[in-house]
C-alpha cells in the first residue's frame, strides 16, 4: 500500500453531510501518513510503481482477484490489444448460504 507523509499532504478531509452541512476529519493516521489507496513498490534506486488500486480487489466467493493481474494475462496474448476487467455482481456468489 503507498503512503505519503509531509507538509504538502493533506491533512484533513472536507466531506458534506446528508443534510447539506460540512465537517472535515482528519486525512492522516496517527504517525502523519495518508494512505493513498494505490498498490505499488519502490525499486532500489527510490522509484515508485503502481500496480492498481487496493478498492479495485474483486471478491469472487472470497477469493480476492486483483482485475489488474487478469489483465496482464490477457494482455500478454498476441491477439489482445487491450484488456479492461470490472467485478459485477452474481446472482449465486453474492448470495449467502441460508445458514452458517
Amino acid at each position: 500500500m503507498v503512503a505519503l507523509r509531509g507538509r504538502q499532504v493533506a491533512a484533513r478531509y472536507l466531506e458534506a453531510g446528508d443534510d447539506g452541512s460540512e465537517r472535515s476529519r482528519p486525512a492522516r493516521d496517527e504517525a502523519g501518513w495518508l494512505s493513498t489507496g494505490d498498490l505499488g513498490a519502490r525499486d532500489e534506486d527510490g522509484f515508485v510503481y503502481l500496480a492498481g488500486r487496493a478498492d479495485d480487489v474483486i471478491n469472487r466467493g472470497g477469493e480476492k482477484v486483483f482485475p489488474q493481474e487478469v489483465e496482464d494475462v490477457l494482455l500478454a496474448h498476441p491477439a489482445v490489444r487491450s484488456a479492461a476487467v470490472v467485478g459485477a455482481p452474481h446472482d449465486r456468489l453474492a448470495r449467502c448460504p441460508s445458514r452458517w
